[in-house]
């Protein structure tokens, strides 16, 4: 293997572990992740400047754990 060979194989793989080529279905939470959130999210302490956008992110959060809990 020569040295051009080892350069390229370091970018391919430097190209595979690269955060920035995250994939969309990488991003989507399954139903045991919004369930961990919601149950985090319970078991928390907030400053009232908070609340508002917790009950928010918990109203959302709990839709789509209702919409995947349909199947």
């Amino acid at each position: 293997m020569g040295l051009i060979d080892k350069i390229r194989e370091k970018e391919a793989t430097s190209k595979v572990a690269s955060p920035n080529q995250t994939q969309e279905e990488d991003l989507l939470l399954n139903k045991e992740e919004l369930k961990y959130l919601l149950t985090l999210i319970k078991k928390s302490q907030f400053k009232g400047s908070e609340v508002e956008l917790i009950y928010n992110l918990s109203w959302k959060l709990q839709k789509a754990f209702l919409y995947l809990s349909k199947d």
